[in-house]
């Protein structure tokens, strides 16, 4: 059953628990002094794929060892999606999660439990959280229509999405007219740390630098997520902030958990959280100081094991740091942006990688040209469950919350660089 099929007394019980696994995996990565525990993790998750999932079976591996695995691609989760599930489905709670996927190749699948609240919280309090500390989300947040005409973008968020911000400011409206309110809103606010979008943080940043504008008080961090950040940004946003900037590098399918811990930048992976490999184009661990795609295994996904999972981005491979894999640097995530009628950049991890869109599990690549002002041409490799629903769903969703009109085009390729990457977006404005 999904979470939102429980009934209220159920939703009761499933909260309880949820809260005390929580409680149980925080003290576990806080206090944990077992070295073999990541390991244990790794063979108990491999064990269990090869007893309840088909698609795991069918490879006949005698054992649970990780090399004896094929990598799991996005294509393959999407051919032979009902037999990764595992055969104890019904036991578990799940929800469906849809990402939009920033190489151009989206993904749907199950998610069992998601333990990312836990590490979110570990990773404040090293950076020097208190209780109280206000935490600003600069993230994708929908607002209505009503609020939207009083001149807000910004408000408190629920209790449960604290590890995430107390309060957000939401990137879908900022232009060129209202830029200043979201200026004077963080201003006002005082925020102790600020979490979000690069590229929504450093236009802030940008602009109140331009003004002669900077917070006062002194900040205890400004963490970057979900896109590629670049150190002229950097440099402006701390300036202007007051703080350092820190990153955090994840994904929707809850298998690796990083963070940046020093003016190096360079990011460790949380070892309990998940298994991180970075493999040549063989398929072969790369050295220290080579790149290599970054290749991911859950440990928490029991109904939708994803072992060995591409994850289409790439990492230069600084060794390790008790237990945790070291990644130098990470290229693949973009800051990929529309621009609309009016001329305002609207940036595409907030328009639609945030956003919970059922099509995006019903395409296999897709890519996203502009040319012109307040129109795009959407090109999509379609999946066997693509529909006129789905053409409609994802136009409504750009024209919604941008204005911006779709053109869709169905080839059965799509163009690729010199290099033979595909872009996501190509951007002639």
């Amino acid at each position: 059953m999904t979470v939102k099929e429980l009934t209220p007394f159920k939703k009761f019980i499933y909260d309880q628990d949820l809260r005390l696994r929580l409680i149980k995996e925080y003290n576990t990565v806080t206090k944990n002094t077992d070295p073999s525990l990541p390991g244990r993790r790794l063979e108990g998750m491999l064990d269990y794929a090869l007893k309840h999932c088909p698609y795991y079976r069918d490879l006949h591996i005698k054992g649970p060892e990780l090399s004896a695995f094929p990598l799991l691609s996005k294509d393959i989760i999407m051919d032979r999606f009902n037999d990764l599930i595992s055969d104890e489905k019904d036991r578990f709670i799940y929800r469906e999660s849809y990402t939009g996927g920033s190489t151009g190749e989206p993904l749907h699948f199950l998610n069992q439990m998601d333990y990312d609240p836990v590490y979110q919280v570990v990773l404040w309090k090293r950076a020097g959280y208190r209780s109280g500390d206000i935490i600003l989300s600069m993230d994708g947040t929908k607002i209505d229509e009503d609020t939207l005409q009083k001149k807000i973008y910004w408000g408190k968020k629920d209790k449960r999405s604290l590890p995430y911000g107390g309060f957000y400011l939401s990137s879908l409206y900022l232009n060129e007219d209202n830029i200043q309110l979201y200026a004077d809103y963080i201003l006002n606010l005082k925020p102790d740390f600020i979490r979000g979008y690069p590229i929504f943080i450093y236009t802030i940043a940008k602009y109140m630098k331009d003004k002669g504008l900077k917070v006062n008080h002194k900040m205890k961090g400004v963490q970057l997520t979900s896109e590629s950040s670049f150190p002229y940004q950097h440099k402006i946003i701390e300036e202007v902030f007051n703080t350092k900037v820190f990153m955090q590098y994840g994904h929707t399918e809850c298998c690796v958990f990083a963070y940046t811990w020093d003016d190096s930048l360079k990011y460790r992976t949380e070892p309990l959280y998940g298994h991180t490999e970075i493999l040549n184009d063989k398929g072969e661990h790369v050295n220290t100081g080579e790149t290599g795609e970054i290749v991911v295994t859950s440990f928490f996904n029991r109904i939708m094991p994803l072992i060995r999972y591409r994850t289409g981005d790439r990492g230069e491979f600084g060794g390790y740091d008790r237990g945790g894999v070291i990644i130098n640097r990470i290229d693949g995530r973009t800051q990929d942006y529309l621009v609309d009628k009016s001329g305002n950049r609207v940036m595409i991890t907030s328009l639609i990688m945030a956003q919970h869109c059922k099509a995006l599990g019903q395409i296999r690549k897709w890519q996203i040209e502009q040319t012109e002002k307040g129109r795009i041409n959407m090109r999509i490799i379609k999946g066997e469950d693509f529909s006129t629903e789905s053409e409609q769903e994802l136009y409504s969703l750009i024209r919604d919350n941008s204005g911006i009109e779709t053109d869709f085009d169905y080839p059965e390729t799509l163009p690729v660089t010199e290099r033979g990457k595909s872009k996501l977006v190509i951007q002639h404005l």
